[in-house]
């Protein structure tokens, strides 16, 4: 991911993510909207302040079209008090495209709450004025592309909870100090992810150690190289987020700086760490991410440490050896552990793991025997995707009654399927493609009543599909069988399925004809049969399926004219008929009633005559 890509992802998150809270903005419906009990008589001066707004603003999507009329209070993105009628509330986040933020608006003067994010004021000031909302509690001005400097006005804003002046990726504010940031002495939250704040820190952290009730800081992607460490204590004793990832801090001077006492939330990510922070310093801390942190070794004093109400905690993407995190394994409230794209050497440490979700990725060599009658019943997602785990599938997957998902995927694990995984009666995904795994499928899959998602494809089971496998998995939506050395006919079976949307079947050694049953299958969008030996027509019943979207039957035994039914296939946007025994002409009305075709595969049957123009219609 580009660095422009994963700026804008947080655009798209922080958009996604505001809420008002009661502390920073109150937005329940009772305080803003009015209602009969309590109408909001729109005051006619600021009503003509925010049309003198509109004038110098450009709206090419018309978002403020409701701007019409004398009740501006109900006009949209527009809040008013209830009791005095007064403009407490402007969100106008992602209307606009640019233009001039008219100094009309200093008629709102009781406005709180001003969001202005994501409208593209390319190169234009952040306008001065907005200092002397001297009631303002909220302020949003990400992503907007302002250029320029921060005014140093902004310092008058006392009454200030929340900052957002994040996401400048496309322009730079010109940075030269920030002691107008420590005369917000109410200011909670602080987001400047995304701005170049390059030898600025020590003034930003010396401007932020003055908030007493911060509560928030979010520094992602801001070029900070260090701490100042000539400030000799940074006493955040308020924060309990803190978000310094993405940038190129690097830790080996640091020991314990902060007072972070309510610290619940740590992200260093992608960060330089060769000396562990003072975690005895947290005794909060619920969540860590220590990701791409260039981790090699943790400090002696770590396995002697309380992390009592820790229940998220990344490690991923470091140089950590097994031997190294022996600790975690005694982190009774730890509810998300990820330890992949790491040195895990060692396969013995698993045995009294107890977690509610488990994400190791990597390598574990020899898996077999490790986990024997340590799968606690907390247990509900097991992931051990690609860690080249070996043999066979062993008992020890069946010690956990709740478990729901369980990925063996991308492994090296050889041997049956055994019977005895219908033990797992909670289970809803099961997904071990990508093995060594043989021999025929069991029956007792079928008693897995909750099963949702199976994917067994790419290894190398054989024999027929068990009838009664299917006839009980009715709240499958995505199966997945294709990769394999299936043989046999379809069981019919497949279509007493009704949840499902998506089926592949395709590289297996299946015979004999489709059946001709799915017309009360009426969720299903995606049908893949290519490479089978398939014979017979298309029945007209899978071109009664109204979400349909694709239909690959490529490489069979397929014969006949092409169908008729497929007329009623109007929503179809991939079809793959190549590689069979197909005759006849091509209809014209493939290129009139399949008019939602993107992708259509026709080549090596016996069609005869030419192409009909009107397929070409199709886009």
């Amino acid at each position: 991911m580009s660095v422009f890509q994963a700026y804008l992802l947080q655009l798209l998150l922080l958009l996604l993510a505001l809420q008002c809270s009661d502390e920073l903005y109150h937005c329940n419906a009772a305080t803003l909207v009015p209602t009969a009990e309590h109408p909001a008589n729109c005051i006619e001066s600021e009503r003509m302040a925010l049309l003198d707004f509109k004038k110098y603003i450009k709206d090419p999507n018309n978002k403020l079209s409701s701007w019409t009329g004398q009740d501006c209070c109900s006009w949209d993105g527009v809040h008013c008090d209830n009791q005095t009628s007064n403009i407490i509330a402007l969100e106008l986040g992602w209307y606009l495209q640019g233009g001039e933020i008219s100094a009309s608006l200093l008629q709102l003067q009781h406005l709180k709450h001003l969001d202005l994010s994501g409208n593209f004021f390319f190169g234009s000031p952040i306008p001065s004025f907005i200092s002397q909302f001297k009631e303002l509690k909220y302020l949003n001005l990400s992503g907007a592309a302002f250029d320029g400097p921060i005014p140093s006005s902004f310092g008058n804003l006392s009454s200030l909870q929340t900052l957002d002046l994040s996401n400048n990726f496309i322009l730079n504010y010109e940075l030269t100090d920030f002691q107008w940031l420590s005369n917000l002495t109410s200011l909670q939250f602080i987001d400047m992810s995304a701005v170049s704040l390059e030898n600025m820190s020590t003034s930003l952290f010396l401007a932020l150690n003055k908030l007493p009730f911060i509560n928030e800081i979010r520094l992602s992607w801001c070029d900070i190289e260090s701490f100042p460490l000539s400030i000799p204590h940074l006493n955040f004793s308020s924060l309990s987020i803190l978000d310094l990832s993405n940038n190129h801090i690097f830790f080996s001077e640091v020991s314990s700086p902060f007072n972070l006492q309510r610290l619940e939330y740590l992200d260093l990510s992608n960060s330089s760490i060769s000396m562990f922070l003072a975690l005895n310093k947290l005794p909060s801390i619920n969540e860590i991410h220590l990701d791409n942190c260039e981790i090699e070794k943790f400090p002696h004093s770590i396995p002697h440490l309380n992390f009592s109400v820790l229940s998220f905690l990344d490690l991923s993407y470091n140089h950590i050896d097994f031997s190294e995190v022996s600790w975690v394994f005694s982190l009774t409230s730890l509810q998300y552990l990820d330890l992949s794209r790491n040195d895990l050497d060692r396969d013995r440490l698993l045995q009294t793991l107890d977690l509610s979700y488990l994400s190791i990725n990597k390598r574990l060599a020899e898996l077999e025997g490790v986990f024997s009658g340590c799968l606690k019943d907390s247990l509900t997602q097991l992931y051990l995707r690609g860690v080249y785990v070996k043999g066979e599938i062993l008992d020890w997957v069946e010690t956990s009654r709740i478990l729901k998902l369980l990925d063996l995927s991308n492994n090296i694990l050889s041997g049956s399927l055994p019977s005895s995984l219908a033990r797992l009666s909670s289970l809803e995904k099961l997904l071990i493609s990508s093995n060594e795994l043989n021999g025929t499928l069991p029956e007792e899959i079928g008693k897995l009543a909750d099963m949702v998602h199976i994917d067994l494809s790419n290894n190398s089971f054989s024999g027929p599909i068990p009838p009664n496998i299917i006839d009980e998995l009715n709240q499958v939506f995505l199966l997945s069988l294709s990769m394999n050395k299936l043989s046999g006919s379809i069981p019919s079976s497949f279509c007493q399925m009704r949840g499902l949307m998506v089926i592949n079947v395709s590289k297996n050694q299946i015979s004999g004809e489709l059946p001709d049953c799915w017309s009360n299958m009426s969720k299903i969008s995606d049908m893949n049969w290519a490479n089978n030996n398939i014979s017979g027509s298309i029945p007209s019943s899978i071109c009664r399926l109204p979400d349909l979207r694709t239909l690959a039957l490529s490489h069979n035994a397929m014969l006949g004219e092409f169908p008729v039914s497929m007329k009623d296939c109007s929503r179809l946007a991939g079809l793959d008929l190549s590689y069979n025994n197909f005759t006849g002409r091509i209809p014209n009305w493939v290129g009139q009633n399949l008019s939602s075709l993107s992708v259509l595969i026709l080549k090596s049957n016996t069609f005869t005559d030419h192409i009909p123009e009107e397929i070409s219609q199709l886009e």
